[in-house]
């Protein structure tokens, strides 16, 4: 049903959708954010020991007035004899909406003032002649701009008129087991509750329509899965041996453990589902070309999709370096590619040429035809959109295996909700042999900072500077946020002094080609210093570098600190992660300085803040479910039961 059917007009439907309102449900469905209890009057002689309470007083109105010609002071009277005045600023208006001797109902905050001795109500939530009116829970919405909390209350009682015309996927059996009211049971209770009990059942209620369609989708992805794979590695440890022959390093014992369980199960015929997540460096990627060689020499392809060209760029090398000396061909899908190459590229796919073929969400496309890809290797699957996800899932319907890569490690309650109960978790948690932990210091002073980096570049090394912003704003509470044009200039005057200094600057602005110079510079050692945004974050990896200057380290979250702390320490050189701040009491940087266990921090943050962003922007309204998941773990499993139970009569 429509806004204008409930008699909105079209000025304030306008202000409605700036909310996102654009029906009637969606109005029900905007639950208050708060609950008042007014339950049971006061006298006013008892609010001065309940200052700072919420409380409602019904009195008679003794005098009214406007102060300084824009404020509105009624002052009333009880059954007791106790006198209180309701304030209200810059709403002149109030004083035309009483009258002399009526009997109103005022509610609010009491505030207690010694010097006159009195008590008042400033800017009470609660003002309602006392005819017709009971008391009761006073209901609190968000504010939306430009419209009257008296407007707003009075299309939601238009609206709850017509509750008994909104469906519900539950029905009543469902409804039972689950424990919570129908739809329109539901708008009720959460609008015009008569107790806190029938607030909780709303509640409940909207908790499960938060978690109903993710817990259907993992559902989803459970039942379309096959449990078998015809791609079966026949020489996978045999591969396995081969591969790391030609590596100038030992695989640690957790890679060899990962690979060892990952192509154990696939040499049984199962179906590989497997969530890799390790921290920062760890070698997720050297498990990754080791899993797609072993499929590449029994006949089969991979597919490795990742959510940044960046990322995706830093894989092709790495692939390539180590698939050449066993003659398996790499290729690149990427936008942008002229016809002639692309059509060249997409013959060499299908016809089985190309043994591992690594891009972005260009691999989802229908024109790529793979001749056997018996494995997929999704860097940060969760990046991806619904409908990369549809074509991921009706890959595992063939058979294909699954292989996600997380580079943020997660606590496995998070990552099973993200990924589903089908879904293996494979930790990496021990680095390299030779690596050196990344030593953290949390500093005020830039110019000592920069003498620092001077050191490490004349001893022939590299540094990273992140920051916050592209350039400057006008926001007032960003003023004194550095952006990368502000740090460019400052870092161009303060090195000026060494001409042998090269400084160059990245963010996500640039074009990919302009992108991917500036990058391969860095690599080649041609720049000495990286001013950049958190463009890289992920997918850009200079051994060389030693020093990631992060300015407003304060700005950041924990999990977005620590990898970009993990551009560096790629090697057997010390390196440094410099977080510029003046906040030094801030918890979170402490934290940083304290550990470099990427799962420590992890739970640290998930203490801090919840699930967080999780997901990244892309897909906002997953951070609340899996934060509903995890703290109502009984209510998500009834509802996955359901579902289940619904698939089982479907196929019945």
């Amino acid at each position: 049903m429509e806004l204008n059917q409930i008699g909105v007009t079209p000025r304030k439907e306008a202000q409605f959708k700036k909310r996102g309102i654009e029906s009637v449900e969606d109005l029900l469905r905007c639950y208050p954010k708060e609950y008042r209890d007014y339950r049971v009057p006061v006298s006013v002689r008892t609010l001065k020991d309940r200052q700072d309470e919420r409380a409602a007083v019904l009195g008679i109105v003794t005098g009214c007035r406007i102060l300084q010609g824009k404020h509105a002071m009624v002052r009333l009277k009880d059954k007791d004899g106790g006198n209180i005045s309701a304030v209200w600023f810059n709403q002149a208006f109030r004083v035309r909406q009483v009258v002399l001797g009526g009997s109103y109902i005022v509610g609010g905050m009491a505030r207690w003032d010694e010097q006159y001795q009195s008590v008042s109500f400033l800017m009470p939530d609660l003002f309602e002649s006392f005819e017709g009116f009971r008391f009761g829970i006073k209901p609190v919405y968000r504010k939306i701009p430009g419209m009257s909390e008296e407007y707003f209350s009075s299309v939601m009682e238009e609206a709850l008129s017509h509750i008994d015309d909104m469906g519900d996927y539950l029905n009543d059996e469902e409804c039972k087991a689950l424990d919570v009211p129908n739809t329109a049971d539901t708008f009720r209770l959460a609008h015009l509750p008569e107790s806190m009990e029938d607030v909780r059942r709303a509640q409940r209620r909207v908790l499960v329509d938060n978690m109903y369609p993710f817990c259907r989708e993992m559902e989803m992805k459970r039942m379309q899965a096959a449990a078998e794979s015809p791609f079966v590695p026949l020489a996978a440890f045999e591969t396995m041996e081969q591969i790391r022959t030609f590596l100038p390093y030992q695989l640690t014992e957790d890679q060899k453990n990962a690979l060892r369980r990952m192509l154990h199960e696939m040499k049984t015929g199962k179906r590989l589902d497997v969530l890799l997540q390790g921290d920062v460096g760890c070698g997720k990627t050297i498990v990754a070309i080791i899993l797609a060689a072993c499929m590449s020499k029994s006949g089969y392809q991979t597919a490795v999709v990742c959510p940044t060209s960046v990322l995706a760029g830093q894989h092709l090398q790495a692939f390539r370096s180590l698939l050449g000396k066993l003659d398996i061909k790499v290729a690149y899908l990427q936008g942008g590619m002229k016809a002639a190459e692309r059509r060249a590229l997409l013959k060499e796919v299908k016809s089985g040429a190309a043994g591992v073929v690594i891009g972005t969400h260009a691999l989802f496309s229908p024109d790529v035809e793979f001749k056997a890809l018996g494995l997929m290797i999704i860097d940060e699957e969760h990046r991806f959109g619904v409908k990369q996800k549809e074509a991921l899932r009706g890959k595992a319907a063939q058979g294909v295996h699954s292989v996600s890569m997380s580079a943020t490690p997660i606590p496995r309650s998070i990552a099973v909700a993200m990924y589903g109960e089908g879904t293996e978790v494979v930790n990496i948690r021990t680095l390299p042999n030779g690596r050196k932990p990344v030593k953290t210091i949390l500093y005020s002073n830039e110019e000592k900072v920069y003498q620092s980096m001077m050191n490490q570049i004349g001893t022939g090394h590299q540094c990273y500077v992140v920051c916050p912003l592209i350039e400057e704003s006008d926001n007032d509470t960003l003023s004194d946020v550095d952006s990368v044009e502000t740090t460019m200039q400052k870092m161009t005057a303060w090195f000026g002094k060494f001409p042998q200094v090269q400084i160059e600057a990245l963010t996500g602005e640039m074009k990919p080609e302009q992108m991917t110079a500036v990058i391969d510079r860095f690599a080649a050692g041609q720049t000495h210093i990286l001013v950049s945004t958190t463009v890289v974050e992920v997918g850009v990896n200079v051994p060389n570098a030693t020093v990631m200057l992060i300015k407003n380290a304060e700005r950041f979250g924990l999990a977005q600190l620590h990898q970009l702390r993990g551009r560096v320490g790629r090697s057997d050189l010390q390196s440094y992660c410099v977080l510029l701040s003046d906040k030094t009491d801030n918890e979170r940087l402490n934290t940083m300085t304290a550990t470099n266990d990427g799962f420590e921090i992890a739970q640290k943050d998930l203490e801090l803040r919840g699930t967080g962003q999780v997901l990244g922007v892309r897909q906002s309204g997953f951070d609340q479910c899996v934060d509903d998941m995890l703290k109502n773990p009984e209510l998500y499993q009834s509802i996955r039961a359901l579902i289940r139970r619904r698939a089982q009569k479907r196929l019945a």
